[in-house]
């Protein structure tokens, strides 16, 4: 072997320093998952107890726990139909209610 293929070693590994490398740790990377599970855990019930508030909210559902109401049901539907909607909302239900009622009056129209 020649001299230039010679790696001089150190005697004792304690004299060694460490390479640096950069990236995570395996501490690092455990704490890192730990942490994204537990994000999945929280996100997991939230979306839980969301399915259970949607479920006892519903009209159509069994388990609905809304107020007693003299229309039942339908009220319920209504109300909530109407709660969630805006002026442009309404403008484009009375829009297409006056489209179909105009082209059912036509067709009475020409008998």
């Amino acid at each position: 072997m020649s001299e230039e293929q010679n790696i001089a070693l150190p005697e004792d590994l304690k004299s060694v320093e460490p390479v640096k490398i950069k990236g995570l740790t395996i501490r690092e990377i455990r704490h890192r998952r730990a942490l994204v599970l537990l994000q999945k855990e929280f996100c997991k019930e939230k979306m839980q107890y969301n399915a259970l508030k949607l479920k006892n909210s519903s009209p159509f559902s069994k388990d609905y726990s809304g107020k007693a109401k003299p229309l039942g049901r339908a009220s319920g539907i209504a109300s909530r139909f109407i709660k969630g909607m805006n002026y442009v909302d309404y403008a484009m239900i009375g829009y297409s209610i006056f489209t179909h009622v105009r082209k059912i009056a036509s067709i009475f129209k020409k008998k």
